[in-house]
């Protein structure tokens, strides 16, 4: 489905990284993955932060906070918003997580430390009643 929400921008706006041992596992590590989406300024813009924390038991606790921007491309406004909660969990998740992925692989790597790998969220569900008009 071709969804009226254009991809304008990314950027992180928290990085916690937090290293609980000198020697750390290799491999995938297990995290939450957040969404809240933002519509005070929508159909101008459509805020969408991704937030991701690590499970507390990990050796490192990662958390990382990013916002995604999408415009709105449609023409009818009101109609369209109902197509919020769908596009959130059927194509912003996909866009925005490569962000995160990428972020931690690098870091972790500049650490001196085997880079860490996030698992991709596979049918992530947006709910509903997370959706706010911040204002």
């Amino acid at each position: 489905m071709d969804y009226p929400f254009q991809f304008t921008d990314a950027f992180f706006i928290k990085i916690n990284f937090v290293r609980k041992s000198a020697k750390l596992p290799s491999g995938t590590s297990e995290v939450n993955a957040q969404l809240k989406v933002i519509e005070d300024r929508y159909p101008e813009q459509l805020q969408i932060n991704l937030r991701t924390i690590s499970s507390k038991k990990s050796l490192l606790q990662l958390e990382m906070e990013l916002v995604g921007l999408f415009k709105y491309v449609g023409s009818n406004p009101e109609e369209d918003k109902n197509l919020i909660n769908q596009f959130v969990s059927e194509k912003a998740i996909t866009m925005l997580w490569p962000f995160i992925i990428q972020f931690s692989k690098i870091l972790t790597g500049v650490m001196g430390i085997q880079p860490v790998t996030l698992p991709f969220p596979i049918d992530f569900k947006f709910q509903p009643e997370s959706v706010t008009s911040e204002k």
